[in-house]
């Protein structure tokens, strides 16, 4: 599977995601901003002059937060899926990347699968708690007195906002799916270096040097940075803002300058330079290196290359 089918495959999935989480709030809104029957009350009693049964609001509160629990289980559950679907994708563009038969130990990464199911899972739990707070704004003031029925309806409706967990949980998604493919990749890589052809690894910023206006600035003064098989890239590092003294093209290997990543989207970058990151890493031939710190020739000590290559 090649990567703009991958793309495919992640947004068809992603959109998948996003339709089962809108369903479940805006359901969740309607319910929450049903009607409640109101009872009028002496305005000399204790409870203060609401128009309502302030059990009838406790007990909605009750049911929205069962309900708020059933949908931050099927949005993991189905983020999960589609991570597992991705790492299975990922493992076969791994596969036909290392010579169609694939590598031993070349497969489906687990690890790169089960830290993105751990991150969007913390992701749509802080959604949901997110949802659950606001709820309990709302059903606080209610039994305080200081809302009417109107307006605690009002309150419950406003507490399952759409838009804006949408847009988290597509954050997470498309980063962490995105994440497990170049895990694949980083990993053939390792096998590469000892057992394959003589290539380099560059990476690639969208819209190169100058970027296309959307890219971090780190990002795009990285692009042409060059690399070994086996050898992690340098990310980041430089002051806010601006980027003087990060990581660029010619940062050479090794360097303390910013954090070292196996790949883009590597999960143990920070956040600041992992999320919608939309950079890559291609192969090409050691012939076509243009960093200066990259050997012309193939070290001796690579899958028994003569030693007459081991200079220049």
């Amino acid at each position: 599977m090649a990567r703009r089918d991958f793309e495919t495959l992640a947004n068809r999935e992603i959109k998948a995601v996003l339709a089962e989480l809108k369903a479940g709030l805006r359901e969740l809104a309607r319910t929450a901003a049903a009607p409640i029957p109101e009872i009028p009350l002496d305005p000399a009693d204790p409870r203060g002059p609401s128009t309502y049964d302030r059990m009838i609001g406790v007990r909605r509160k009750q049911a929205l937060e069962r309900a708020i629990g059933d949908l931050e289980l099927e949005i993991t559950s189905r983020t999960g899926e589609a991570f597992e679907l991705a790492g299975s994708s990922a493992a076969q563009e791994a596969a036909a990347a290392s010579g169609g038969e694939g590598l031993p130990g070349v497969g489906i990464n687990v690890r790169a699968v089960a830290t993105a199911q751990a991150s969007a899972a913390a992701e749509v739990r802080g959604v949901m708690d997110g949802a659950r707070e606001r709820l309990n704004t709302a059903v606080t003031r209610a039994v305080a007195g200081r809302t009417t029925a109107a307006q605690f309806a009002e309150e419950l409706g406003d507490a399952f906002d759409v838009p804006q967990p949408a847009h988290r949980i597509e954050r997470i998604v498309r980063t962490e799916m995105g994440g497990i493919w170049m895990a694949n990749q980083a990993e053939v890589d390792e096998l590469l270096a000892d057992t394959g052809p003589d290539l380099i690894r560059r990476w690639v910023t969208v819209g190169g040097k100058r970027g296309d206006g959307r890219n971090r600035d780190s990002h795009t003064a990285l692009h042409g940075q060059e690399r070994e098989l086996d050898e992690p890239f340098n990310v980041g590092g430089g002051p806010k803002p601006g980027w003087a003294g990060g990581a660029t093209a010619s940062t050479e290997p090794g360097s303390p300058i910013g954090q070292e990543a196996k790949a883009p989207l590597a999960a143990n970058l920070l956040a600041g330079e992992r999320i919608n990151c939309r950079c890559r890493f291609v192969r090409i031939p050691r012939s076509e290196a243009v960093q200066p710190y990259i050997r012309k020739r193939r070290n001796p000590s690579r899958a028994g290359a003569p030693d007459d290559l081991a200079t220049g």
